[in-house]
């Protein structure tokens, strides 16, 4: 068991776990970029419903402003 571990961590076993383990910034670009696809989404969303004749009221249902649902519609 010594020997296997002392292969291991000659091996760089032990450092190259780091390289899968998320850091923090890892951390902050996942979630920009999930905050990002969502906003996408619900633009996507609001544009469809312009396009189905709905309400800007209804609309608003996604999460956007007023004022970003009027944009979409110019």
């Amino acid at each position: 068991m010594r020997h296997s571990l002392r292969l291991l961590r000659g091996a760089g076993f032990i450092s190259g776990i780091s390289l899968y383990l998320p850091t923090e910034g890892m951390e902050k670009g996942i979630k920009k970029g999930m905050e990002e696809g969502m906003e996408k989404g619900k633009l996507e969303v609001a544009e469809n419903l312009l396009g189905l004749g709905m309400d800007v009221d209804m609309i608003k249902a996604t999460g956007l402003a007023e004022e970003e649902i009027r944009k979409l519609m110019n």
